[in-house]
């Protein structure tokens, strides 16, 4: 299923599998959380991916990046491109991640 996420042509599949990945705790090997990880950073990217899709990929950035600490600064990058470019609405949802990793990325250091 991950695999061929990138595939489905309709945003409500795309939408609805997201939202499993979002709202569910799964075991993911390391291939399949690496190819969500970047299938999300593709759909968190491109100016034709919905609202939804952007919302639920950023989601699940945000949980991977709570066990994998190193995605932290990318998704931070991610955001704020985004914020530049549009592709997020200032709604609060983005930017109360976007606080809680600039948070987390000082703690870091």
């Amino acid at each position: 299923m991950i695999e061929r996420l990138p595939l489905y042509k309709i945003d409500g599949v795309k939408r609805g599998f997201l939202r499993f990945f979002a709202n569910n705790k799964i075991r993911l090997n390391a291939s399949q959380r690496g190819h969500l990880v970047e299938t999300c950073f593709d759909f968190l990217s491109s100016p034709s991916s919905s609202t939804a899709i952007r919302y639920y990929s950023l989601s699940i950035l945000y949980k991977l990046s709570n066990k994998e600490k190193a995605l932290k600064p990318e998704l931070l990058e991610a955001i704020e491109d985004g914020l530049l470019r549009n592709r997020f609405t200032h709604g609060s949802s983005v930017l109360k991640i976007r606080k809680k990793l600039y948070q987390e990325i000082q703690h870091l250091g």
